[in-house]
């Protein structure tokens, strides 16, 4: 191949580069602002489920709480062979569930 037949596919080839360099910097910029507001909802739901979290420590320790308020109101007179049950954990069903989009 000839340097001159060389040099006009080198040229081509930047040409064709050139052109899809535009599109690439927008696909780019797209990219850039999916993954921004992906992590803007990560985010949110996160510091919700950490809010709900803090919830459910609150009411688990308020009910150990009143739990051991109630114990100690018994007195040794009780029998120990009596136990006070705490409400079964409920698993979440997928319509309880709330996914941020």
């Amino acid at each position: 191949m000839s340097a001159t037949a060389e040099l006009e596919q080198l040229q081509k080839k930047r040409t064709e580069l050139e052109s899809d360099w535009p599109s690439l910097e927008q696909k780019e910029q797209a990219m850039k602002e999916n993954a921004r507001k992906l992590v803007e909802k990560v985010a949110a739901l996160l510091q919700e489920k950490r809010a709900a979290l803090e919830k459910l420590e609150y009411a688990l320790k308020d009910l150990e709480k009143k739990l051991a308020e109630l114990q100690e109101n018994r007195g040794p007179s009780s029998s120990s062979n009596e136990q006070v049950t705490l409400p079964k954990k409920q698993k979440e069903s997928p319509e309880q569930t709330i996914v941020a989009y």
